[in-house]
Formats: C-alpha cells, structure tokens, sequence
C-alpha cells in the first residue's frame, strides 16, 4: 500500500503547478506595496507643508500594514502545505481502505 502513496515532493510538485500563479502574483502584490511604501516616504521627505507631510505619511503607514498583511497570509499559506499533505494522504489511505474492504 505505501508504494501508492504520494511523496512529499509531489505533492508539493501538484501545489505548485495549482497555485504556482496565486503565489507569484502574491510575491508582486507584496513588493509593489513595499515600492508605494518607500516611495511615500520619499514624497513625505521632500514634502512642502506639514499637512503634505503628514498626508504621505499616512499613506506610506497603510501601504506598509498591506505589505505585512500581505506576507503574513503567504505565511499562512505555506505552514499549512505540510498539513494539507497530512490531510491528503489520510483520506487517501481511508478511501483505498474503503474500496478494498
């Protein structure tokens, strides 16, 4: 029975090839934020007025919370790979055992 069961290594192959693009557009959403982030705190350096300042600022503070949210659910998303493999072969291993017997 263990030579029908998936290796790590494909399943990680199988994910990879189903959400390979949610994850690259995941890595671009992230570094665009991260670029708006440093380029407004760039404008709030070089800004003329205290309220111009404060105004990229708080731009740059919410771009950069979007930033953190962004990588944190990456994170998110790549602890749970081990445990959906354990989820997979589980059921995997209970349907042969159902169809056998």
């Amino acid at each position: 029975m263990s030579n029908f069961l998936p290796t790590f290594s494909s399943y990680v192959q199988l994910v990879d090839r189903i959400y390979g693009r949610y994850f690259e557009k995941l890595d671009e959403r992230i570094e665009r934020r991260w670029s708006h982030y440093y380029r407004f705190l760039d404008n709030a350096k070089n800004a003329d007025t205290r309220l111009k300042k404060a105004m990229w600022t708080n731009l740059s503070k919410g771009q950069r919370w979007h930033a953190l949210h962004l990588q944190k659910k990456r994170r998110r998303h790549f602890a749970l790979i081990p445990l959906s493999y354990i989820a997979f072969v589980t059921l995997f291993v209970l349907a042969i055992r159902v169809a056998v017997y």
